[in-house]
């Protein structure tokens, strides 16, 4: 096998892209590859995981020298170098207060935090964009590549934590069957201030056929095409379905407006973490800034962004969105309130 062929010493070093290679001259097939970037010590603090690779990669040595390897070479590796396990996973809505979340827990020297890396990405959708890529296929993937990024390299690391992009709700059922022990989150908020954010500043996946989303099928009106704001609305409604379908015991409802309070006791018993006193000041000083621009301080938007929703954006939150959110706020009260029958009343 590549791995053991090549000798390769892959300690210190991340898959940071997956990408698809032809086999050769002839052959039309290709193979899932694996590009591994030396990262030392580094560890994932920015916002999101792309920016943590754009520091990486200002070192030349990064840049010049990479390994490649079959994908086969993370499940090896996951079987001799398992890294940390993962203490919680973070699914959401987009723009309700992840990133917040993540960034939190990033602040803490003993937690690795995967923040929508590119890699998982790949390994989760890789069959809408290659059909002959099986579940199982995708499962051992994503283990292997959760594996590699999360190993310790500070020394102090105990916990990991992974923060799914929003779309990867709709893959639950796969991401659930990889990992079925693993206690989870579902961050949401207010449609109507998630529909002002991204009809505002549209996330690539909001645009038809700009990027493969495994949605339901999308809405037309009149035969024509959907529109863009319409198919955003119908792609979150998707995304919310596919949380409170997936809800059981190891599941949790996080609602926006109890952030960041909720890091330090709803979600900190759910994912059975205690935290130093600190971790929790250190955690609470990173909350007074802006989550995806820490260089400004936080300032709270949800009155704003009530007050721009335009009679466009209430309507499609109305059709597609209140009652799903109804039903979020119900079953997140319904659990806060210490209830064990996981079915509302």
């Amino acid at each position: 096998m590549l791995f053991e062929s090549r000798g390769l010493n892959l300690n210190g070093w991340i898959p940071f892209r997956v990408y698809w290679a032809p086999r050769g001259e002839g052959d039309p097939r290709q193979t899932p590859m694996a590009d591994w970037c030396r990262f030392d010590d580094i560890r994932f603090t920015e916002p999101f995981f792309e920016r943590t690779m754009q520091r990486a990669m200002r070192h030349p040595f990064r840049v010049l020298f990479r390994h490649q390897t079959t994908l086969d070479v993370l499940e090896q590796r996951a079987a001799t170098n398992p890294g940390i396990r993962p203490s919680g996973f973070i699914f959401h809505m987009s723009r309700c207060g992840s990133t917040l979340v993540s960034g939190m827990l990033a602040t803490s020297a003993a937690n690795v935090v995967i923040s929508e890396a590119w890699p998982v990405d790949s390994v989760v959708t890789a069959d809408l964009g290659h059909p002959e890529v099986s579940d199982d296929q995708r499962m051992r993937w994503l283990r292997g590549i959760i594996s590699a990024l999360g190993q310790p390299r500070g020394g102090a690391e105990h916990r990991c934590f992974v923060k799914f992009d929003c779309w990867h709700a709709l893959d639950m059922p796969l991401i659930r069957r990889a990992f079925p022990d693993v206690p989870w989150v579902f961050i949401y908020r207010d449609p109507v201030e998630v529909l002002v954010s991204q009809l505002k500043a549209p996330a690539a996946w909001t645009i038809p056929g700009l990027m493969p989303v495994r949605a339901k099928d999308s809405p037309h009106v009149g035969g024509l095409p959907v529109l863009p704001d319409e198919y955003a609305a119908h792609t979150l409604n998707s995304i919310c379905e596919s949380a409170l379908l997936a809800l059981d015991a190891t599941g949790l409802l996080l609602n926006y407006t109890e952030l960041p309070g909720a890091v330090f006791t709803r979600l900190a018993d759910h994912f059975n973490c205690t935290f130093s006193d600190e971790e929790a000041a250190a955690m609470r000083e990173t909350a007074r800034f802006d989550a995806k621009n820490p260089g400004f301080w936080f300032a709270p938007d949800a009155a704003d962004k009530q007050r721009q929703a335009t009679i466009r954006a209430r309507d499609l939150s109305d059709r597609w969105l209140s009652d799903v959110y109804r039903r979020l706020k119900a079953y997140s009260a319904f659990y806060k309130n210490g209830c064990q029958e996981k079915k509302l009343p």
